[in-house]
């Protein structure tokens, strides 16, 4: 992919979610009641909007592209599985270890929980489970590899390899941050382990990318995967 299409992406990407925020506020979020029942169907279908306009607008944009890497994918398929599986349990195992820590430095109370989750627990409470289904476990993540690892890999695919290592860790930062910002807001040693396993999920993915050849199904089989775990606890509760 070049630089070029890669920066469109993104801008894409960002503008759909700065600017669909306050056409979904002007359209549901001015109602007169302020129920639980409102504002989480107001939270879905800012989630729902901006998700599939953004994959519909980069879809338009990467036709030829992602129809190229959509059929290396299929070709691949074996090897995509096999990564995005092993990644996936890689990150779990580095995932037991991180949260073993994090409640020895916190202690057993800890009941720390993102800005991200608390958005689609709510969303779960009140939307038809199969809608929050779709949009957790198929639609975003794989509108997020085709941002945060298609398109950012993009724009830094050219660069000499002692610089990746760089560039995985502004990657993961932005893909942290995407998902959870409150440890800057209102810092806490909570708040940094979330941002942190967020980050730590993403260089695993980074990982997983570069090792299969920038396999997007790779990617995406480890996300959905993870994904759905986090979705069938959700729902279970």
């Amino acid at each position: 992919m070049s630089r070029i299409k890669a920066l469109i992406n993104i801008i894409i990407y960002l503008v759909v979610q700065l600017f669909s925020g306050l056409l979904i506020y002007n359209l549901f979020g001015s109602s007169t009641s302020k129920s639980s029942l409102i504002d989480s169907l107001t939270s879905l279908y800012f989630v729902g909007f901006t998700a599939v306009l953004t994959l519909i607008l980069i879809i338009i944009t990467n036709f030829n592209y992602l129809k190229s890497k959509i059929l290396y994918s299929i070709d691949h398929y074996k090897e995509a599985i096999k990564y995005g599986v092993l990644g996936f349990l890689a990150y779990w195992a580095f995932s037991i270890v991180f949260n073993i820590i994090r409640v020895f430095i916190e202690g057993m109370n800890s009941n720390g929980t993102s800005q991200n989750q608390e958005v689609i627990n709510e969303m779960a409470n009140h939307a038809p489970v199969i809608i929050v289904f779709s949009l957790i476990v198929l639609i975003i993540p794989f509108l997020e590899e085709l941002i945060f690892r298609m398109s950012l890999m993009g724009v830094f695919v050219k660069d000499k390899k002692s610089n990746r290592l760089y560039f995985y860790i502004i990657a993961a930062l932005l893909f942290g941050l995407a998902h959870d910002f409150s440890f800057i807001t209102n810092f806490s040693i909570s708040n940094l382990f979330i941002f942190l396993q967020y980050f730590i999920v993403s260089l695993v993915i980074i990982y997983v990318y570069y090792k299969s050849n920038h396999n997007i199904l790779a990617t995406y089989v480890l996300h959905f995967c993870n994904n759905l775990i986090a979705f069938i606890a959700m729902v279970s509760l």
